[in-house]
């Protein structure tokens, strides 16, 4: 009699357990910028600098959303372009066919296009196939050069083989302050 009711418990305790991580929960880690390296740069996120691009790459005390710092990017040079994405290890893997909802708070000074006409993004989709056009915030239209603290906000149902999310910033001449990035499954 005991051992069906065991069962029964860890039955129960496991589906909250699933239920819990796959709705609701933030599927990208520190995105709130809380967390940092010994270099003080923030744990869990990369970027990559595109050639001869001088950028500053910081968390910010003074200018944040919630906790601590935010994340702030300067671009100085009018060819330049900085692409921010969490590191592979920081984000969980999709479920097909689930709806997903991005969001992220971020704050521009002096944002423009650089001098090649590279747009600064917000760009989300997934692997192996695309969703298709690609799901996109330009943050000239949606934000602007200069704006005050700004939620963006998408939501995408990943591809019935959806295995990886992808996800990344591309930041061009100009200020930015990136906070409380979050993905999560709200189906």
């Amino acid at each position: 009699m005991k051992q069906p009711l065991i069962i029964l418990a860890l039955t129960g305790v496991l589906i909250a357990t699933i239920h819990s991580t796959a709705f609701g929960t933030n599927l990208v880690e520190n995105g709130n910028f809380e967390q940092s390296r010994e270099d003080a740069s923030p744990a869990g996120w990369t970027w990559v600098l595109a050639r001869n691009t001088q950028a500053e790459i910081s968390l910010d005390e003074a200018e944040r959303i919630q906790g601590s710092h935010s994340l702030k990017i300067s671009v100085k040079d009018d060819t330049g372009q900085v692409n921010l994405m969490p590191e592979a290890t920081a984000m969980a893997t999709p479920q097909p066919g689930a709806t997903y909802e991005l969001s992220l708070w971020i704050k521009t000074l002096d944002l423009t296009y650089n001098r090649i006409m590279v747009t600064p993004a917000v760009r989300f989709n997934f692997r192996p196939t695309h969703v298709r056009p690609t799901p996109m915030f330009n943050l000239m239209d949606d934000v602007g050069s200069t704006r005050d603290w700004e939620k963006l906000t998408m939501q995408i149902t990943a591809p019935d083989d959806a295995r990886e999310f992808i996800f990344d910033m591309i930041i061009t001449k100009g200020t930015v302050w990136i906070d409380n990035v979050s993905l999560t499954r709200i189906d």
